[in-house]
């Protein structure tokens, strides 16, 4: 159960960190940056329907608070033992 609460203040300080280091809409890149990913993959998700955005003119923005949640449901462990279809780990 202690792991558990480990993980659970683990979380809630990454998404505390992310709030703090980026505005609450981004661009693709800045996406990018936050998950670690390329921008070509970012487009990939939105185009697969995995990741939230709105469209820009010809771009995409994205709501700081939907990536996060995206990620959250996305991560593995204790309280998400199961990887979302088509997930690669």
């Amino acid at each position: 159960m202690t792991d558990d609460l480990d993980l659970s203040h683990v979380r809630a300080r990454a998404v505390e960190d992310i709030r703090s280091q980026y505005p609450p809409l981004l661009t693709t890149a800045q996406v990018g940056e936050m998950m670690q990913c390329t921008v070509g993959e970012v487009r990939d998700q939105v185009h697969r329907g995995e990741l939230p955005a709105v469209r820009w003119g010809q771009q995409f923005r994205f709501f700081r608070d939907e990536v996060l949640a995206v990620l959250l449901k996305r991560t593995l462990g204790p309280s998400n033992e199961h990887a979302p279809a088509g997930r690669k780990t």
